[in-house]
């Protein structure tokens, strides 16, 4: 979470669930959020959209029937909890079930597959229609945001509400076609200007809201190109001229030759970046044309772009904005890098003193290929096909999505809670500006996330966690997020238990969402408008398959297989510690102790042991060199006394 000053939103007692919303939308359009807080890739909405693409590619034999599975599980989870749904249509426990002629109901989710496939699409569909009928769905999310912002006598689930929503929100509006870049943009001007007094009342949300009317513009959008690409383009008629650049364009779009031209697109689009990255498409794809016979031909086009908006009078175009825009970020490429002196150590390890498998440099190779690549699916396909090779499959082998499933859920485990509460020490950090004073009641040599997990769920630091609490007065998101550990996850291992299952549905459910876009854009070349979501997800995923490897390949371990299989049974010891019975059903609460924490909420892991020693080098030799600093200060303090002596 960004440090932020929210001095210029006026004191209401609306005020806390009013910055909740605006933190919650602000973190889910970051690029670089931390993985649990990114955009969702679906609502119940676009979920809904999902089936019924999912079952038209069954009917078209471009998937099997069991890619159904995962689908029909979380339209199963979606029907019971999404508030949404639940307020428009008060018939939903009943869409899943029908009587028959004697009179009996039938409820489909015990029925076999086909049936499923069958009844879930009709409702799927059934659902599409309600929530497309007047934007329903949208104009739901924002009547149930008011409510909750504005409620007069707010509950426990609050703030639970205003995070779901205000997520949902991001989805629809992002599925439906606005950038991110453009959300990001309305919601900083509105609410984020120091300048600029916000009242905490309904029509500031509305005024907001009103941004997004789903209504097309007109835009121009301009790029730089160089000589050769612009005889290409000269013959692209529709919509498009070419010209030489004015001085001031020049310098916008930062050409540097001479002969260097520009390119203006006219289109229409839903906001000026979404414009220009549907304008930097279609020139790519009329420079890819000519490249198919003529691959050696050197050409390009500018990442920035000027993007116009325009009307049209009877006077002719009118210019109503102009906007210069870098084209959207590569969601591959993250901020807050591992130390470079990590990357070396990495370098001068697995390169001259470790042996790993061939299948390791090929991967690195694919992720790096992907890294390198401009296209989407170029990406998603590299780095799925990078997954598969450090897996290992064997040709022949049966079922491999349920093996890829099973073992990325283990090794997201295996670091879930310990990498949750580690972002969340970050972010307290960084907002309180480096202060850790709320830690001194735990006088033992632990990590500072094993203490604040302490703080979080036991009652005998329940003083530290007010004290915390108040400290963060102006971040209720961090508050919220503070509570839920305390009141709902690290209650006892039963819920502990809960919540790891619950990550590993939503694990299984987005990698056979990966994969159903995989087999698409290999197939027919489509793929869903969530691409860039769960693009970000597969390198998440990917990256740490590399840290366990190469974690594990420095403990004397090499064969990639032998390493998952260690994870995945460490996986079910953590189980047993949890009480889950011998049949692995059952499972009983164990009380969370200050004895029992580290195994009962991170089952003993405490981060990957080869950055933690890294990191701990690293720290040693800034301490050395901080206190070779010191130690020359006070020798020249120490002479300078010494001629000058003090009366």
């Amino acid at each position: 979470m960004k440090k932020s000053d929210f001095s210029n939103i006026n004191p209401s007692p609306f005020r806390t669930n009013f910055i909740m919303f605006i933190e919650t939308l602000d973190e889910v359009l970051f690029y670089y959020s931390f993985e649990s807080y990114k955009l969702p890739a679906l609502n119940a909405h676009y979920l809904c959209r999902d089936i019924l693409t999912a079952k038209s590619n069954i009917d078209n034999d471009l998937i099997t029937e069991g890619n159904f599975i995962p689908l029909a599980e979380e339209f199963e989870r979606t029907l019971e909890t999404d508030i949404v749904l639940r307020k428009i249509m008060p018939e939903i426990d009943m869409l899943l079930k029908r009587r028959d002629k004697l009179g009996n109901t039938i409820d489909y989710t015990k029925a076999d597959l086909k049936a499923k496939i069958r009844k879930y699409s009709e409702a799927a569909r059934y659902i599409c229609d309600v929530c497309q009928a007047n934007s329903m769905y949208l104009t739901t999310i924002l009547d149930m945001i008011m409510e909750n912002v504005f409620a007069s006598s707010p509950s426990d689930r609050t703030s639970d509400n205003i995070y779901y929503l205000t997520r949902s929100f991001a989805t629809e509006l992002v599925n439906g076609g606005y950038s991110p870049e453009y959300i990001s943009t309305i919601l900083h001007d509105m609410f984020q200007q120091k300048t600029i007094k916000v009242d905490c009342v309904e029509q500031s949300l509305i005024d907001f809201f009103n941004n997004f009317t789903f209504n097309e513009k007109s835009y121009q959008v301009v790029f730089g190109i160089n000589m050769e690409t612009a005889r290409i383009l000269k013959h692209v008629k529709k919509d498009v001229s070419i010209s030489n650049p004015s001085a001031s364009l020049k310098r916008k779009l930062e050409l540097k030759h001479r002969s260097d031209q520009i390119i203006i697109v006219s289109l229409k689009g839903l906001d000026e970046h979404e414009a220009a990255a549907t304008a930097s498409i279609f020139v790519n794809t009329a420079i890819g044309l000519h490249r198919i016979s003529q691959h050696h031909k050197p050409t390009y086009i500018k990442s920035i772009a000027i993007v116009r908006g325009i009307e049209e009078t009877s006077e002719g175009l009118k210019e109503l904005s102009s906007s210069t825009i870098r084209l959207r970020k590569n969601v591959l490429l993250r901020a807050n890098n591992e130390n470079q002196i990590q990357s070396f150590f990495y370098d001068e390890q697995l390169l001259n003193e470790i042996e790993p498998p061939a299948t390791f440099f090929r991967a690195v190779g694919l992720h790096n290929s992907a890294l390198d690549s401009k296209e989407p699916t170029n990406q998603l396909l590299d780095l799925w096909t990078a997954v598969e090779t450090l897996i290992g499959f064997k040709a022949g082998d049966e079922d491999k999505i349920s093996v890829i499933s099973d073992i990325l859920a283990s090794i997201l485990n295996r670091a879930y809670l310990f990498s949750q509460i580690s972002q969340l020490y970050k972010d307290i950090l960084a907002v309180l500006d480096g202060d850790s004073s709320f830690l001194s009641d735990i006088l033992s040599d632990e990590q500072p996330i094993c203490k604040l997990a302490k703080i979080m769920c036991l009652d005998s630091y329940a003083s530290s966690r007010s004290m915390l609490l108040n400290k963060l007065d102006e971040y209720p998101l961090l508050q919220y997020r503070i509570q839920r550990f305390s009141k709902v996850i690290l209650v006892d291992s039963k819920s502990i238990y809960a919540e790891l299952t619950r990550h590993r549905d939503k694990i299984r459910w987005q990698i056979m969402r990966i994969y159903r876009n995989r087999n698409m854009i290999v197939h027919n070349g489509n793929y869903m408008p969530y691409l860039h979501v769960i693009l970000g997800n597969l390198h998440y995923y990917l990256d740490a398959m590399f840290d366990v490897l190469i974690e594990y390949y420095h403990l004397g371990i090499d064969r990639n297989q032998s390493i998952f299989f260690h994870i995945q049974k460490e996986e079910l010891r953590y189980w047993n510690i949890l009480g889950l019975d011998d049949k692995g059903k059952k499972i009983s609460s164990v009380p969370i102790s200050d004895l029992n924490l580290m195994e009962m909420v991170f089952n003993g892991y405490e981060g990957n042991t080869v950055k933690n020693s890294v990191n701990q080098a690293i720290a040693k030799m800034k301490a050395e060199q901080n206190d070779l600093v010191a130690g020359n200060t006070m020798a020249t303090k120490n002479r300078i006394a010494d001629v000058h002596p003090i009366i």
